[in-house]
């Protein structure tokens, strides 16, 4: 069993949610960002007054999901850059 604080559950794995959290408590928030995770398994986790409780495959599921997702908008920024940077060779050499 793993231990985290409620704000810092949300900061971290705020990244997986492509939904907004909106307003509402951190509990409520808490266990949005574990709908999208926990779907196809029976609760693993306990949620108290200021921390979540998690069982460790579902620590690891989550994140598995932060590094898939950071990675894709990591690939993604690269993208831009590359291409903006080609944009400018390619008006100076003209």
């Amino acid at each position: 069993m793993l231990f985290i604080i409620n704000s810092y559950f949300i900061f971290r794995y705020d990244c997986i949610s492509s939904l907004s959290l909106g307003a509402g408590t951190s509990r409520e928030k808490c266990v949005k960002i574990l709908g999208i995770i926990n779907t196809a398994f029976p609760p693993r986790y306990q949620l108290g007054k200021t921390k979540i409780f998690l069982c460790e495959n579902l620590h690891q599921l989550l994140e598995e999901a932060r590094f898939a997702k950071l990675n894709r908008l990591a690939v993604v920024i690269q993208a831009k850059v590359r291409a903006l940077d080609g944009q400018t060779g390619f008006a100076k050499v003209s």
